[in-house]
C-alpha cells in the first residue's frame, strides 16, 4: 500500500504539473482495472493451496442462483449487424475496434449460464471419460492432467453428488448445485455443450446478448478465436503492444464477471485466455442454432 501511494502521488503531481500524456493515465487506469481482477483470481488460485486461511462475508463474490422459471432460452433473428465500440461513447480498448458489419444467422441462447448441477450431470455420465466429446487438443488436456471436474471442485467421500465439495478462497465449502458452474476452460465448455447436442456462441453472439444487459456472474467463452476485427489499428505510441501481440492461440470471452468492476464493463468488451486456463471467472453460456 506504501508503494500504491506513492505512486499514486507521483502521478497526481504530473498531472498537475500539465507534464504527463493523458492517454496514458486513460488507458493506465483502465488496465489497473483489468489487474484489480487478475489479483482476485490469483488470490483464489493461490489460497487453494491450503484451506482454512482466511475468515470472510458469507456475501463475498456470491453467485445468483438460477431461478429454474427463468431458465429459457432467447431467440435473435439472423441478418447483418454492427459490432464493436463506437467511438463516441467514451474509451475503449484498441481490439474493440474497427466498429464493422457481421453476418448472423438466427440463434437462441441461454438465459442463464449452466449451474454446477447441470454440469455434474456432465460428469456423472462420464464426460471426462468419452473421446467423442472431446476436440484433441483437449482430451489430450485432460488425460495428461487427470481432470476429472472444474478447478476448485472436489469430494470428501466416494459419492461425488452428496459429498461434493469446492475451495472458496481457501476454505471448503459445500457446492450449491443451482450456482453457474465456474473456472471451466474451453475444452470443458466445448465438451459440455457437444455433451447437450448444442454449441458454444460466437463473440458476435454474445455481443448481441449483451448489449442490453448488465454483467454476468462469470465471462461466457466464445467459439471465436482471439483476433484483430477486419481493419484493425493498433494503439500508437507507448502502447502498440498492448492487446496486438497476443492474438494467436486465445479464444474471445465476453460479458464481464463478479470480479469485474461495473465502471469497466463494456458489452463490446473483449476478454481472451489461452483454451486450457481455467482459474479466470469463466463459465458456459449455449446457443443452438434456429433452421
Amino acid at each position: 500500500m506504501h508503494y500504491f501511494y506513492q505512486v499514486q502521488e507521483l502521478v497526481v503531481s504530473n498531472i498537475e504539473s500539465s507534464q504527463i500524456n493523458y492517454q496514458m493515465i486513460e488507458l493506465g487506469i483502465q488496465h489497473e482495472k483489468q489487474h484489480q481482477e487478475l489479483i482476485i483470481m490469483d488470490l483464489k488460485y493461490i489460497l487453494s493451496k491450503s484451506l482454512g486461511l482466511i475468515g470472510k462475508s458469507p456475501s463475498f463474490l456470491q453467485y445468483s442462483p438460477k431461478e429454474m422459471s427463468k431458465n429459457s432460452w432467447i431467440s435473435f433473428d439472423g441478418g447483418i449487424n454492427e459490432f464493436g465500440a463506437r467511438e463516441d461513447e467514451g474509451f475503449y480498448f484498441d481490439n474493440e475496434n474497427p466498429r464493422h458489419q457481421e453476418i448472423i444467422r438466427p440463434f437462441e441462447i441461454q438465459s442463464e449460464l449452466v449451474t454446477n448441477g447441470d454440469y455434474l450431470e456432465f460428469i456423472e455420465a462420464g464426460g471426462y471419460t468419452r473421446p467423442e466429446l472431446w476436440l484433441s487438443d483437449g482430451l489430450d488436456w485432460v488425460r495428461k492432467n487427470n481432470i476429472q471436474s472444474p478447478l476448485y471442485w472436489f469430494s470428501d467421500g466416494e459419492n461425488l453428488r452428496e459429498n461434493l465439495r469446492e475451495n472458496f478462497f481457501g476454505q471448503s465449502r459445500e457446492i450449491n448445485l443451482n450456482e453457474p458452474v465456474s473456472h471451466i476452460n474451453f475444452y470443458e465448455a466445448d465438451a459440455y455443450a457437444r455433451f447437450c447436442q448444442k454449441r458454444l456462441p460466437s463473440e458476435f453472439e454474445l455481443e448481441l446478448y449483451f448489449q442490453n444487459l448488465k454483467m454476468s456472474d462469470l465471462w461466457s467463452w466464445s467459439n471465436s478465436f482471439y483476433q484483430g476485427y477486419p481493419g484493425f489499428k493498433p494503439f500508437e505510441g507507448f502502447a502498440k503492444e498492448y492487446n496486438e501481440k497476443f492474438m494467436s492461440g486465445q479464444i474471445t470471452l465476453r460479458g464481464g464477471c463478479l470480479a469485474t468492476r461495473d465502471n469497466h464493463y463494456r458489452h463490446t468488451y473483449r476478454n481472451f485466455y489461452r483454451p486450457e486456463n481455467r482459474w479466470q471467472f469463466s463459465g458456459i453460456r449455449l446457443v443452438k442454432d434456429i433452421q
